[in-house]
């Protein structure tokens, strides 16, 4: 079977967001993909990797993949390669298996696509900052900004984009690299919220996901 049949691509980052390099994956599972690399990996090639698939400059996906470090090849047989003799040479792919268990973590969670500013309070300096939120779930959500945060930093802010406003905190527990370079993505989780905030959270995600399910439609 030709694994390059169906190969998207994507750019894999270290756990540092370092670019590493573009690369070509082919994925039959929310838990398994296969990633193609042009040039065998160095040994000393990270185990563990952030995949950014190919998309529009609002796509902030990200997702964590751990690498078996096992290589195996696939010899690609192009139709337009020749040697200087004439003869068609294969070019040869380097393939290795990884795994992740974060899109199906993801999807247990109902999780909207949005874009706003908020201004919030941190624990750590900077100590204020204007911050964009990029996508909500009942849990926690995501925000992209050019400031330096470490994880485990917690953050509140009045949460005033639903209907009744309320004071939110939270704490980030993952960043992760973006499309831009010098802007960073923080997930965050939801801590110690009230049931009213938590109400109010929920059920802004909620309108949302049937305001832009509609949207989809028409």
């Amino acid at each position: 079977m030709n694994p390059l049949a169906d190969a998207k691509d994507g750019t894999l980052y270290s756990l540092d967001s370092t670019l590493l390099m573009p690369i070509r994956y082919t994925s039959d599972s929310a838990k398994t993909a296969v990633f193609i690399f042009p040039e065998e990996p160095p040994a000393d090639f990270p185990r563990q990797v952030f995949l950014m698939p190919n998309g529009e400059e609002y796509d902030y996906s990200t997702w964590l993949y751990t690498l078996s470090g096992e290589v195996t090849t696939y010899e690609e047989e192009p139709e337009e390669t020749e040697s200087d003799d004439g003869t068609k040479e294969p070019i040869t792919w380097y393939l290795m298996n990884a795994s992740t268990n974060e899109m199906i973590d993801s999807r247990n969670d109902l999780r909207v696509s949005l874009s706003f500013d908020i201004d919030a309070q941190f624990s750590a300096k900077p100590t204020s900052a204007t911050i964009t939120v990029k996508d909500m779930s009942a849990g926690g959500f995501m925000f992209a900004s050019e400031e330096d945060w470490e994880i485990g930093t917690t953050l509140s802010f009045i949460f005033s984009a639903g209907k009744t406003p309320a004071y939110v905190a939270a704490m980030i527990k993952k960043i992760r690299p973006t499309r831009f370079e010098n802007l960073k993505g923080y997930g965050c989780q939801f801590i110690n919220l009230t049931p009213s905030a938590e109400a109010a959270v929920r059920n802004f995600v909620f309108q949302e996901e049937v305001l832009q399910r509609r949207r989809r439609i028409y």
